[in-house]
């Protein structure tokens, strides 16, 4: 042996003896199927859990714009519920622009709405969830929407798409492994988000106004502008944003309990020294609210502190103003909202200063076109917008529907008055 060694060495010098056995290995592990099996899994999955990641932002934007459609739609009395609507949101979410609704047996629109669910136009019944191994599946239902039954809520089902049509990924190395046949696969993922009232808010200005001046200045829910600011300030009139809503301006008076000018009885009239504001939570110029939808008078007439700060900001934007059916003469918040209504009269007691307590019913968005108030004024940014009188005290604007910006509990159907906002949540 030692003799062939040297012989080896003498005709070729410097060989790498084990020159080959790297081949050697590669190629008992690819007939094998080791390499593959490991490319498989390395890039192969890879891309599908990439995949499945793309498919699953269309889904969950797809959930939450349709079920702001469905709010929207519903508030407008349009029971009108499309998925196709909001169905460029599937390709828009994903990193190569390509998702598409998976028409599964069940929800042949790639979409489907709690049953009974007014608002949801043709949409079918949504399935049982089915297995949470199924990733295809929604998982269960929330604890907060099972306590709720009625809270309405769409799910929405996306899929792989491929240029040129299909819902399969190209898996070259699956492939391989199938001996030849399609080991292609896709994905699929499932999305679902509720809406309705905000069970509890307080995202405003520490203002409010009565349901009867809301009523009255939007002849019966139904003076809405339906298109929001867009763009640079103010959002209106400009490229690309909508045009003014000419005639849709409104003045909304701040007076005590003896002005009538919104042609309101009681419910129209703020108590005497509170003007229509309320106690702040903080420095930021935001209303206190309690969970049971109580907020405290800040008496005076003259623009809180904070407020003379952050009014300038919220002038040609849209706010939200809570919206009282109540007022209430007690030192300490109300356990309830009384059932008499001339208990929330205040004009048939001595309601006044400190000891008073606003009961908010809901939220409205408002257009802040100008305001005259005691130290802060900005005159309409309306081409010939309104004024508020000699001597008045007002804010001008218009009245919105839409969606409220923060994402509160949601209350169940029933609970009052949506004055045309609502909320949208993820369920699950």
């Amino acid at each position: 042996m030692r003799w062939l060694t040297c012989l080896l060495d003498r005709l070729a010098p410097g060989a790498d003896r084990e020159r080959g056995a790297t081949a050697t290995i590669v190629a008992i592990l690819l007939s094998g199927g080791v390499i593959m099996g490991m490319l498989a899994v390395s890039v192969d999955l890879g891309n599908l859990t990439y995949e499945r990641r793309q498919v699953q932002n269309g889904a969950d934007a797809t959930s939450m714009a349709l079920a702001a459609e469905c709010a929207g739609d519903k508030s407008l009395g349009q029971p009108a519920c499309d998925p196709d609507e909001v169905d460029d949101l599937l390709g828009a979410n994903s990193r190569d622009g390509l998702s598409q609704y998976d028409a599964r047996p069940g929800v042949p629109d790639g979409a489907c709405a709690r049953p009974g669910v007014a608002g949801t136009g043709s949409l079918s019944k949504c399935p049982s969830t089915g297995a949470i191994d199924d990733l295809g599946e929604c998982p269960p239902l929330p604890e907060w929407l099972t306590n709720q039954p009625a809270i309405p809520y769409v799910e929405t089902y996306a899929a792989t798409e491929v240029a040129g049509g299909g819902d399969k990924l190209f898996l070259p190395f699956s492939r391989v492994l199938a001996g030849g046949a399609s080991g292609d696969a896709g994905t699929s993922a499932c999305a679902r988000a509720a809406w309705g009232q905000p069970a509890n808010y307080s995202a405003t200005v520490p203002l409010t106004f009565s349901s009867c001046e809301w009523w009255s200045q939007t002849s019966n829910g139904t003076n809405y502008v339906e298109d929001g600011p867009s763009g640079a300030l103010p959002g209106y009139g400009g490229a690309d944003q909508p045009a003014w809503p000419t005639g849709r301006e409104v003045a909304i008076q701040l007076h005590d309990p003896g002005n009538e000018t919104e042609d309101c009885t009681w419910n129209g009239k703020d108590t005497a020294g509170g003007f229509g504001w309320l106690d702040e939570k903080s420095d930021d110029c935001q209303a206190e609210v309690t969970d049971n939808g109580w907020a405290h008078t800040d008496t005076g007439n003259n623009v809180p502190q904070p407020c003379k700060d952050v009014l300038p900001t919220l002038w040609k934007t849209v706010i939200e103003i809570p919206v009282f059916d109540c007022i209430v003469d007690s030192k300490d918040e109300p356990a309830s909202v009384p059932t008499d209504p001339a208990a929330c009269d205040p004009t048939q007691k001595q309601s006044s200063g400190n000891n008073t307590w606003y009961h908010i019913e809901g939220w409205a968005k408002f257009y802040v076109s100008g305001y005259t108030l005691p130290g802060a004024t900005e005159s309409s940014v309306m081409p010939g917008g309104l004024t508020c009188g000699s001597g008045g005290k007002c804010i001008t604007g218009w009245f919105l529907t839409g969606q409220l910006s923060g994402s509160p509990d949601i209350a169940p159907p029933g609970s009052g008055t949506d004055f045309g906002t609502y909320v949208v949540k993820p369920a699950g």
